[in-house]
């Protein structure tokens, strides 16, 4: 991967990597420290302080289009490759005001936005950094969310009620009417619509097409008991989770609700995206901590990430799906980790052995060779083979290579010879001696013909015949 831009900022960006790689200050690397137990569904990973972040609570999370990953902290703006953490903070950042982020979002451009918690929001373009006037450069003025509307406009929700739009270059900034309460901001795009969240009202600003500054024109004024999120979704409409229920919607019409909520009554939703198939996902938090992760499917069945799945803390601020369907998860005080959902079920035969080959089975099944014993797994569990099947002895037990031929015969490599399946037993194959010692691999070409590597030299059949392709021997 590489940057491909050459203003100050991206100059920035390729010094630091430079700098990683000889070993200077701004880039800082550590191997990741997985915290889920083996029998988790999920593979959790761990990133702190102590791995290179610059503080253990991630507040914001970003995948740009190149594939880096980006987190805001209250130390610093940082770019996680996979490798290594680069920092861009106040110090070493020109135009960068502050190293508090609390928030990132990337436009259809490519260009990154920054919110910060007392010195507003900067733009990062190929020629620097650039300040965006919107709301107050207050902790209470901070950017609350950013989102892009289907025409290019971006627009930008302060803690303290400011709503800006920027487009073409220009931005302009509206004060929420005063009937706006709380401290609830989010914003969600939709079609020619603009969902403004917050405490107890849903705004909505439309038609986007037909907007003229100074004017906002507002459509639709929904009071609510309580709003906590709304985020959109990636097959149309928007989420929103209010009174306590998740819903689905687009425009104002119901498309699907996922029921009350599941976490525990005082934890609060706090986070929230969509993985890759558009079911959503809520990270909460209270005041001590949080409730952890809750993955809906598309049933509306939530699974629950937590502590024992794996995460540190269970107090989350950030979200993050990325294109290649990991979720990110930045939490208060616990660090950054990657979940992924385990591709793969382990089997536990209940005895210390090596599985050292597999081989597909026309039922469905798996079979696996160990160094003591054979077994088909198949749905209704694993089934073995030994002795009473005619593999009597340690070495024939000793399954070292499969091979399933054209004609659906499977074939048995141990270290005592060549075996095949006969009905449900397994029997010796007569042929060269080198079919007598151990067997390492089993190959079948396009035209049908059977290979057999073992200790003695390479062994092929041909319809019925066998031929020894003997090693040379001596000078």
């Amino acid at each position: 991967m590489s940057v491909v831009r050459l203003g100050r900022w991206y100059r920035a960006i390729a010094w630091a990597v430079w700098a990683g790689l000889h070993g200077l200050p701004g880039v800082r690397t550590g191997e990741a420290a997985v915290t889920s137990p083996p029998d988790s569904p999920f593979l959790v990973e761990n990133w702190s302080t102590s791995e290179g972040l610059p503080q253990s609570s991630v507040l914001t999370l970003l995948q740009d289009r190149h594939g880096y990953l980006w987190a805001g902290t209250l130390n610093g703006l940082v770019r996680f490759d996979g490798l290594r953490f680069t920092v861009f903070d106040a110090v070493n950042t020109p135009g960068l005001e502050s190293s508090r982020i609390v928030l990132l979002y990337e436009d259809r451009e490519g260009q990154l936005w920054i919110g910060t918690e007392t010195a507003g929001v900067f733009l990062a373009r190929p020629d620097g950094l650039r300040p965006v006037d919107v709301g107050q450069k207050t902790r209470e003025g901070r950017l609350r969310a950013v989102v892009e509307d289907p025409h290019g406009g971006v627009w930008l929700y302060t803690e303290d009620g400011y709503l800006g739009r920027y487009t073409a270059g220009q931005v302009n900034v509206w004060r929420m009417p005063a009937e706006v309460p709380g401290v609830c901001r989010a914003l969600a795009a939709e079609e020619d619509l603009l969902w403004v969240g917050s405490d107890q009202q849903l705004t909505a600003v439309g038609p986007l097409r037909a907007i003229e500054p100074p004017r906002l024109p507002i459509q639709l004024v929904l009071p609510v008991p309580r709003l906590d999120l709304i985020i959109p979704s990636r097959k149309g409409g928007h989420w929103r989770l209010l009174n306590g229920r998740i819903l689905l919607c687009r425009g104002n019409e119901l498309v699907k609700d996922l029921g009350p909520y599941p976490w525990r009554s005082n934890a609060r939703p706090s986070a929230a995206c969509e993985d890759l198939d558009g079911n959503l996902i809520v990270g909460t938090l209270d005041e001590t901590s949080g409730d952890g992760v809750y993955w809906f499917d598309p049933a509306g069945r939530a699974t629950r990430i937590g502590r024992a799945e794996g995460l540190t803390t269970e107090g989350i601020l950030a979200l993050l799906m990325d294109r290649e369907g990991n979720l990110w998860v930045g939490t208060d005080g616990g660090g950054l980790h990657r979940v992924q959902r385990k591709r793969f079920q382990r089997h536990v035969l209940g005895r210390a052995v090596v599985a050292q080959t597999v081989c597909s089975d026309p039922s469905g099944g798996v079979w696996t060779g160990f160094t003591r014993g054979l077994v088909l797994w198949q749905p209704g569990g694993p089934q073995e083979f030994g002795p009473e099947h005619g593999l009597r002895t340690p070495f024939e037990q000793n399954v070292s290579a499969l091979w399933l031929d054209q004609q659906q015969q499977l074939w048995v490599g141990t270290g005592s010879g060549l075996f095949r399946r006969t009905g449900n037993r397994f029997e010796r194959v007569p042929g060269p001696p080198a079919l007598l010692t151990a067997v390492n691999v089993i190959f079948e070409d396009r035209k049908g013909q059977l290979w057999v590597g073992t200790h003695a030299g390479l062994v092929s059949r041909s319809g019925n015949n066998w031929q020894w392709w003997r090693p040379p021997q001596g000078p």
